[in-house]
């Protein structure tokens, strides 16, 4: 009775322009990924998105501090899932990223993306203002052990959407910056002799980044295909667009992955400029939906949460886009509640209940004894 004496009052508590403008990118989506791919699979998604909103509802209800306890247990599942990989996950494309559960794939770096959001905000709950290089040694390592996890895979792309997370957090809670400037600093170098250094990158990642150097170049016309065909299908689209369903190329299947890593090209291309600068500006007005939230709140671990999410979503959906632009070198990564796969999908619906609740549950800053009593 006490549980279902909060609803109606919650319900008024939610930040309603956050979930409509959710809401409405996963009919974005399901609209695309039918053009892209099939109406099954959209079916699927939108399926997918149905049972992620049933996170939502449950932590509208349930206050997120409850999770405060079991955020370092969650987070070491996670590690374990994908320490886990080399013995019990499926190689798909020559990367073992997934588990086989039936007819269901599973990918558990997406997974890890809110654990270390949460891990994060629980260690910063109580700390502002790291004065020192050395604290930042244990929030660091939550980012980079998955990372490294993510990265042998290989799965380059997503491992790398793990520091804006940790950067973003850190700045937010008061770090300071040219503690956080020295890690760029550190972490390019080592980015730089990972390059040079035979054995640890991968040939075809290597391919990639000299491919969107010289993409012109004749022996790398193979590896700059991709983005090659993404620029002529965003030119396609002009101002207006091709219309939906009737993407030159997108029907041709001239767009590799075409429903997942390139999904903003096939937008683009049925969209065109106009319509396209529409759904920009949707995108925009959610993440900034997410940042409202995070301002609001007052108690330190909703807030850091709220900025996790916010970098993550506004992160991952600038480095879509600009892939399909070649604005960065492509490293392959959804576009939020657009592309399809259940586990992005999973993942980014936990990842907004999480702010729902935070949306829902406003408090003042507290102390640790008073989380104890909860």
């Amino acid at each position: 009775m006490e549980v279902a004496s909060r609803i109606p009052r919650n319900i008024y508590r939610v930040h309603w322009p956050l979930m409509l403008s959710a809401m409405a990118l996963i009919l974005i989506g399901f609209l695309f990924i039918w053009s892209a791919k099939s109406l099954s699979s959209a079916k699927d998604q939108l399926m997918t998105a149905a049972v992620g909103m049933g996170f939502v509802i449950l932590l509208a209800v349930i206050d997120y501090r409850r999770l405060m306890p079991w955020v370092y247990l969650l987070y070491a599942l996670g590690l374990l899932s994908l320490l886990m990989l080399p013995v019990f996950g499926v190689i798909i494309n020559g990367s073992r990223r997934w588990y086989k559960i039936g007819p269901i794939m599973i990918q558990p770096s997406e997974f890890m993306k809110p654990l270390a959001i949460l891990a994060l905000a629980k260690y910063y709950c109580y700390r502002r203002g790291e004065k020192s290089f050395g604290t930042l040694l244990i929030p660091l390592g939550l980012v980079l052990v998955p990372m490294a996890l993510i990265a042998k895979q290989p799965d380059l792309g997503t491992s790398l959407t793990f520091l804006p997370l940790f950067f973003c957090i850190s700045y937010a809670a008061g770090t300071r910056v040219r503690n956080l400037a020295l890690i760029i600093f550190l972490g390019a170098s080592i980015g730089l002799f990972a390059y040079f250094t035979p054995g640890i990158m991968k040939d075809y990642q290597k391919r990639r980044v000299i491919s969107f150097l010289y993409p012109d170049a004749p022996g790398n016309l193979d590896a700059s295909y991709n983005v090659r065909q993404a620029l002529v299908a965003v030119a396609n689209g002009g101002v207006f667009g091709e219309g939906w369903g009737h993407g030159t190329l997108n029907r041709l299947n001239r767009l590799p992955m075409k429903y997942a890593d390139f999904i903003f090209a096939v937008v683009a291309e049925e969209l065109g400029f106009l319509q396209t600068s529409g759904f920009i500006l949707l995108y925009l007005f959610f993440i900034g939906c997410i940042w409202r939230v995070s301002v609001v709140q007052r108690e330190p671990f909703g807030k850091w949460i709220a900025t996790g999410v916010m970098a993550w979503f506004g992160v991952q959906t600038f480095l879509h886009s600009a892939m399909s632009l070649r604005l960065v070198p492509v490293a392959g990564m959804p576009l939020p509640f657009i592309s399809y796969g259940r586990s992005a999908m999973l993942a980014g619906m936990f990842a907004l209940a999480l702010v729902v609740s935070v949306s829902t549950h406003r408090h003042d800053v507290f102390s640790q004894a008073d989380l104890e009593d909860q």
